[in-house]
């Protein structure tokens, strides 16, 4: 059974994905929704701290911070494969996933660009902003809890 603080820390942390999910799809960057689906939180206690993170797939470094030329001759079959779902997800001919493969290898992807503002994950998880989310969900349940202690 979770305590007060982690159901209030773990109700945060479910905010927090759900503005995740709400940047990606305000981006323009949301295909299969595949990458927001993978997003979870994790709250553990122990030792007297209670902490959280949220989990979520590897695709969103690259919505964040784009991705470095790829090393050797060709892509991965991994990416070549991400690209294929991507495409038939967006309509596009099959034949594009091998020059859009090549061109990703090559150059990269920077962001910003026109097709990613950039700040995804930025923007949601600034540190100030999930400070006083913490501090306005988590502090009062968490003097709450101190209270009953110490007046048992």
């Amino acid at each position: 059974m979770l305590s007060a603080v982690e159901e209030s820390l773990s109700s945060t942390l479910d905010g927090l994905i759900g503005d995740l999910a709400d940047s990606q799809r305000k981006k323009g960057l949301r295909a299969s929704g595949e990458s927001a689906d993978s997003l979870s939180r994790e709250v553990k206690s122990g030792s007297g701290l209670t902490s959280g993170r949220i989990l979520g797939k590897g695709y969103w470094q690259y919505q964040e911070r784009g991705r470095r030329p790829g090393r050797g001759k060709r892509p991965s079959r991994q990416m070549v494969e991400s690209l294929r779902r991507w495409v038939k997800l967006r309509g596009m001919e099959e034949a594009a996933v091998w020059p859009i493969a090549m061109k990703i290898h090559r150059q990269g992807i920077r962001v910003p660009n026109p097709n990613n503002p950039g700040g995804v994950l930025s923007e949601p998880l600034e540190p100030r902003r999930v400070a006083s989310l913490v501090k306005s969900n988590v502090t009062p349940v968490l003097v709450r809890e101190i209270r009953n202690q110490l007046l048992k």
